[in-house]
């Protein structure tokens, strides 16, 4: 990743370089969960359905 941004980006140093590269993990991570959180709500939403439908049937 450090190449890439060193030969696609006028750097300075390699600290900038670095700090690139931790900003870009940070956003991955935080896309990550957030596509997690979203996951687990479609999740939570199918189980209440399936729980509604037993429980007309058990009725």
């Amino acid at each position: 990743m450090v190449k890439q941004f060193e030969q696609n980006y006028e750097v300075r140093d390699k600290q900038d370089v670095l700090a690139m590269c931790a900003l870009q993990f940070a956003s991955q991570k935080e896309v990550k969960t957030v596509h997690e959180n979203q996951d687990s709500k479609k999740i939570e939403s199918k189980l209440a359905e399936l729980n509604q439908l037993l429980d007309s049937h058990l009725v």
